[in-house]
C-alpha cells in the first residue's frame, strides 16, 4: 500500500489550496493563522484514525 488512508485523510482537512496565496500576498499574520486553524484538526483527525487504522 502507498499511503495510509489516515494520512489522505488528514492532507484533505488541512489542504488550503490556491485561497491561500492571496490571502499570503494581503495579510501574512492571517495566512499563518488560517494555516494553523487547519493544520491542527487535521493533525488530531489523522492521529486518531491512524490508531484506528492500526487495530481494524
Amino acid at each position: 500500500m502507498l499511503g495510509s488512508f489516515a494520512a489522505l485523510l488528514a492532507n484533505t482537512i488541512s489542504q488550503d489550496g490556491d485561497a491561500l496565496f492571496p490571502l499570503l500576498a494581503i495579510d501574512r499574520k492571517s495566512s499563518f493563522w488560517a494555516t494553523v486553524i487547519t493544520t491542527i484538526p487535521a493533525l488530531f483527525v489523522g492521529i486518531i484514525y491512524y490508531f484506528i487504522e492500526i487495530h481494524l
